[in-house]
């Protein structure tokens, strides 16, 4: 009887000790707690990229059956975005209309469309240009409804009403261009709003910050169904996930969509909130999140996710996310508290280390090495410590308190990384302090009080630093300026020079010099490409992909800093 009942029990042991190992973790995996709070989907008819499906120039679908497609055919040939020679939108509001303009073989075709209610579009299109043969650019339109076989129609002057693909009667050109007038009417009470800072803005860059905005607003990707890559298994989710992915930008990580929502969310929430939901949905049971992508599937990795609350800090301070954020506080919570745990050692806050799976303000960041702790990493957790306690706090949550506490705790722990013979902040490598690029991040992500002591002397290092090019910060030569970073670093700069302190004076020189330079970098660069980069060199020319989110930057620059 005895033994009976110790092979039970062994038996026992056994089993659950195999669902431990080989059937919980797989099932945590494919477990998503926070997928209830599903994104938002798109009921409004409007220009979208739907996958990898980026022939369309344009694409207006409700992410219902209803779809139609306008594709560019050059004898016979479809044309892309990406094979034109540029390509930029304009007059934003992706829901009510707007205008597409590219360039291909010495002709420049204008597309300007409006979405009525009824979800019917109205289109313009028009071609200038002659190829120097003097022979015909002979472009067409095919146009295609749903499942409907294609139309295809000349392009020119020409009026085409959908559904239906009828050509309308020039008559109609006047009253066409009435309506599209209001439209455009509307996005210059907008731009007059925003941009209204004593002066004019000059037209040129009354252009661009349109361009950036367009950009940025028509470059929503949706996928229908996504492939993840886990740690045990590789599984499809069959509901829409949102992207901000324009037509020929490679989408490496869902980390290098923050700077681009932040452009995003100047003026638009919906779209914002859905790619931003899409990504935060992610976060699975097992303490894993996506983010890397790997040919279109998203790799799910411990979560590490400090760059995510330098988008919701920006959130935080627009009125047209009062009401939603509390709404995710549960889903920030989860991440915040993974992202917390799995960056620190040990040794605590002295051993702070990045995971090689995820971006900091610099970019991507591998493994930090053994005996050494990141002070990026180090100053990133004090600000999403600040951020997530603004964030409870808005909602009476008492978790505000834990989070204020670690605040605390970073604020104490700052000293440790300070090299007080050379006066500078940095990584810890080897217990010893090592200046760096990561020197600067506390001015860069204003972590420090105006009456503080330090950040006079921060700010001088920065002045004097080689890397710091008149239009911004480089991590390297190589790396050159990132938009993003000096983007955060003229947010903080215009902080301090509006704050009465000892640094004042510097921080609103740096400010002013940083801000115009890096603008009229990027206009210059927009005026000779008609797109966008992330990254400029130390002779201002772009490096890296083009048409990258990160340049319409210059619509925020310019609007609020």
């Amino acid at each position: 009887m005895i033994e009976g009942v110790f092979v039970s029990i062994a038996a026992s042991y056994g089993v659950q000790r195999y669902r431990d190992v080989y059937v919980i973790p797989p099932e945590k995996e494919q477990t998503f707690p926070f997928l209830a709070n599903k994104q938002s989907e798109s009921d409004k008819f409007r220009n979208i990229i739907l996958g990898d499906s980026k022939t369309p120039v344009l694409l207006f679908s409700d992410l219902s059956n209803e779809k139609l497609a306008f594709h560019v055919l050059n004898n016979g040939t479809v044309l892309s975005l990406t094979d034109v020679e540029h390509y930029e939108f304009g007059t934003p509001g992706s829901e009510n209309g707007g205008k597409l303009t590219f360039y291909y073989n010495y002709a420049e075709v204008i597309l300007n469309y409006i979405i009525h209610p009824n979800s019917s579009v109205t289109i313009l299109s028009t071609v200038d240009g002659k190829r120097p043969d003097g022979k015909p650019n002979d472009l067409e339109f095919s146009v295609t409804e749903g499942e409907e076989e294609p139309v295809v129609l000349p392009l020119g002057t020409e009026i085409i009403s959908y559904p239906g693909v009828t050509l309308q009667s020039r008559d109609n050109f006047e009253e066409f261009l009435s309506q599209f007038e209001i439209l455009q009417r509307k996005w210059a009470d907008i731009s007059n709003k925003l941009f209204s800072s004593g002066q004019q803005l000059p037209k040129a860059y009354l252009e661009l910050v349109e361009s950036a905005y367009g950009f940025v607003e028509n470059s929503i990707n949706v996928k229908q169904s996504t492939e993840i890559i886990g740690l045990y298994n590789n599984f499809t989710q069959s509901h829409n996930t949102f992207y901000l992915e324009p037509h020929g930008f490679s989408l490496k990580q869902l980390d290098d969509q923050v700077f681009g929502l932040m452009t995003l969310s100047k003026l638009e929430s919906a779209d914002t909130l859905r790619v931003l939901k899409s990504w935060i949905n992610t976060a699975n049971e097992l303490g894993y999140m996506g983010n890397q992508i790997d040919n279109g599937s998203i790799v799910l990795s411990k979560i590490q996710a400090p760059v995510l609350f330098q988008l919701i800090k920006e959130l935080q301070d627009n009125s047209l996310f009062k009401d939603e954020l509390p709404g995710l506080s549960d889903n920030l919570e989860f991440i915040a508290e993974h992202t917390w745990k799995n960056s620190i050692g040990t040794k605590g806050l002295v051993e702070v280390k990045w995971l090689g799976n995820s971006n900091g303000i610099f970019g991507f960041e591998e493994a930090t090495p053994k005996d050494s702790s990141s002070f990026e990493l180090f100053c990133l957790l004090g600000d999403m410590s600040r951020v997530i306690q603004k964030l409870h706090e808005a909602s009476g949550n008492s978790l505000s308190t834990k989070w204020g506490q670690r605040f605390n705790d970073f604020e104490a722990t700052m000293s440790k990384y300070w090299n007080d013979e050379n006066k500078h902040y940095g990584d810890l490598v080897k217990v010893k302090v090592e200046s760096g690029p990561a020197s600067h991040v506390p001015v860069i992500l204003g972590l420090l009080t105006e009456k503080s002591d330090s950040l006079k002397q921060l700010l001088e290092n920065l002045q004097q630093d080689s890397n710091f090019l008149p239009f911004g910060f480089q991590y390297s030569e190589e790396q050159g300026v990132r938009v993003g970073t000096n983007y955060l670093l003229i947010k903080s700069l215009k902080k301090y020079s509006s704050l009465s302190g000892p640094s004042q004076e510097l921080a609103h020189n740096l400010y002013s010099i940083s801000k115009n330079h890096l603008a009229a970098v990027i206009a210059r660069s927009n005026r000779a490409t008609k797109s966008f980069y992330g990254r400029y060199d130390k002779n201002m020319k772009q490096i890296g992909q083009k048409g990258h989110p990160e340049g319409t930057l210059v619509f925020n620059i310019m609007s609020n800093l």
